[in-house]
């Protein structure tokens, strides 16, 4: 994954938690880094379950090098981070690698 482009907005804390406190779809946190070496290939996992949940569910993306604030807040140590909000509660988190049939099992149990 590349670095975060400049015109990248970044995500403020503020702004994060009012996009987790949708009502209308879960949301599915992605957070990644550029320097990290497995996000590439974890990318088109992402990529895919996006576009397959789009009506049920949107996917925020947070660049820990772009999106300091809510990385902080997180204390993010381990990527690929995943978490899953539903109305603003936290209901699944999983952290690296895993098989997209996994990420669709946990998720379908929230949507």
């Amino acid at each position: 994954m590349a670095r975060p482009k400049q015109d990248d907005p970044v995500i403020s804390l503020e702004a994060f938690n009012k996009r987790i406190a949708n009502k209308n779809k879960a949301v599915l946190v992605y957070f990644s880094a550029g320097w990290c070496a497995v996000c590439p290939k974890f990318k088109p996992v992402i990529a895919e379950i996006e576009e397959e949940y789009s009506s049920k569910m949107e996917v925020l993306r947070i660049d820990i090098e772009r999106d300091v604030e809510v990385a902080e807040k997180f204390e993010v140590n381990t990527l690929p981070l995943l978490i899953l909000y539903k109305n603003g509660k936290r209901e699944w988190t999983s952290s690296g690698i895993i098989p997209i049939a996994n990420i669709r099992r946990e998720i379908d149990c929230y949507l």
